[in-house]
């Protein structure tokens, strides 16, 4: 009698937070990297860095070796806005930021801080709109910038893809109740406006008036009252 004893394998050891966490975003650098940028793009030191009023920042050439033989960009992101974003949103901010890594490395490097319209050009064509508002129509040039996803966009649908298999972004910052409070406020502040005729979608402000181009009809809110 042919008797088989079945064990059940101990599950693999977790990494540790530290690995985790960055495993996370090289992960997330090298899905967009292929999609978005067609593998132009070298690997940068991805940071965590708090900068009040940031999402992240990138800063060419801020990182080499000791011997100096090796010399990498720097992409910071900032983990104190990790709790009240969605992984979407982070993942816009890496975008964003490769878009200035894509620039110092394929174009010329601008010598300031800023967001011009090589930068801006390359944004739109990704799927990533520059805006100082975030919000449709604002100026897409200047030194703080933001942006919001183009519906359909090559962005919009890498990121649904890669989010499809659950979460991203395993830790994010703790943040107390004052602080999630406020949060909350921000985002109760954040309307969605849709088109009666497509069903094309937006967010803005609350008192936000938006037309569509493609079918002409004012965009409604669809905010409870």
């Amino acid at each position: 009698m042919d008797r088989t004893t079945t064990t059940n394998s101990p599950e693999p050891p977790k990494p540790a937070p530290t690995v985790q966490a960055y495993l996370d975003l090289q992960m997330v650098f090298v899905f967009l990297n292929g999609r978005l940028f067609n593998c132009a793009l070298p690997n940068a030191l991805i940071t965590f860095q708090r900068k009040t009023g940031a999402g992240g920042y990138f800063s060419g050439n801020r990182f080499a070796t000791r011997d100096n033989c090796t010399v990498v960009h720097e992409i910071a992101l900032n983990p104190s806005c990790f709790a009240e974003q969605t992984d979407t949103e982070i993942v816009a901010i890496l975008a964003h930021e490769m878009c200035h890594l894509w620039q110092h490395h394929c174009r010329t490097p601008l010598k300031r801080a800023y967001h011009d319209r090589v930068w801006a050009a390359q944004m739109i064509l990704i799927g990533l709109v520059p805006s100082q508002t975030g919000a449709l129509n604002g100026r897409q040039v200047g030194v703080r910038m933001s942006h919001y996803i183009e519906p359909g966009g090559l962005f919009d649908v890498a990121c649904r893809e890669l989010l499809a298999n659950g979460t991203v972004i395993t830790y994010v910052e703790r943040v107390d109740a004052a602080r999630r409070k406020l949060g909350q406020k921000k985002r109760d502040s954040k309307t969605k406006f849709v088109c009666p005729g497509c069903k094309w979608q937006i967010w803005g402000k609350p008192d936000t008036r938006v037309r569509c181009d493609g079918c002409g009809e004012l965009l409604v809110t669809t905010a409870k009252p």
